[in-house]
């Protein structure tokens, strides 16, 4: 029998949704998921929901995390691997991040793409340099551990976003009533944001690597392709 998930269904969106799903258990009933009654229908029911879940997290992480904060605001690694260091504030807070490729590097990964039709770095690039090295079945495998890599770390980190605002709402009303403010619902936003900011540091660097792995595969592989044409007499 195949089982049906793969390891990212499982911690890309499973393990994410079932962590909205005890946040809200713990904020809203103050109690765990592990003390329900699991009995099998229950559990199918649970699986399904949180791989929902975990889906639609991940959507909203593409497009929040990746789209907005990343490519829009902190700018991919498709361009600032091709700039000079930086020394902003930005570039102080995610130095690794804003960390160029060696000048010799850059220059490499150029001159073929030039060769190819791109006179400079950018979403085209890449997007072109990607079509070639994942032909190459010993990059597509690490590209593609990259990609899991970073996208459960996008989609955690988002996930926890959204389970310190559910725990922060629960720590301040209970039923529509406002109480006292729960200290330990409290205490577990707290810990979620702090996890927050990890896995977004984690998601910069596997995302940071995959764009490396492109482009310097891409470099190496047009290159060992020239070297086999010019052997041809």
């Amino acid at each position: 029998m195949t089982i049906p998930f793969s390891p990212y269904d499982f911690f890309g969106y499973l393990a994410n949704g079932f962590l909205i799903l005890c946040a809200v258990e713990y904020a809203f009933c103050g109690t765990s998921l592990a003390e329900r009654d699991w009995k099998i229908g229950t559990a199918a029911f649970y699986i399904v929901l949180a791989y929902i879940i975990g889906h639609i997290i991940a959507n909203v992480s593409s497009y929040l995390l990746e789209h907005k904060v990343v490519r829009e605001w902190l700018n991919s690694p498709e361009e600032t691997l091709f700039e000079p260091q930086q020394k902003t504030w930005r570039a102080f807070f995610f130095p690794i991040f804003y960390r160029p490729f060696p000048a010799e590097t850059q220059k490499r990964v150029l001159d073929v793409a030039q060769n190819n039709g791109f006179d400079k770095p950018g979403r085209g690039l890449f997007l072109h340099a990607h079509a070639v090295v994942k032909q190459d079945k010993v990059t597509l495998e690490r590209l593609t551990a990259f990609l899991n890599q970073y996208g459960f770390c996008r989609n955690v980190s988002m996930g926890l976003i959204i389970s310190a605002i559910i725990l922060l709402i629960g720590a301040l009303i209970h039923v529509g009533q406002w109480t006292e403010v729960d200290s330990y619902k409290l205490a577990w936003a707290g810990a979620a944001l702090v996890g927050t900011v990890g896995m977004f540091y984690r998601y910069l660097k596997f995302f940071r690597h995959y764009t490396m792995e492109v482009f310097g595969s891409y470099a190496e592989l047009k290159q060992d392709k020239k070297k086999d044409e010019s052997k041809i007499p």
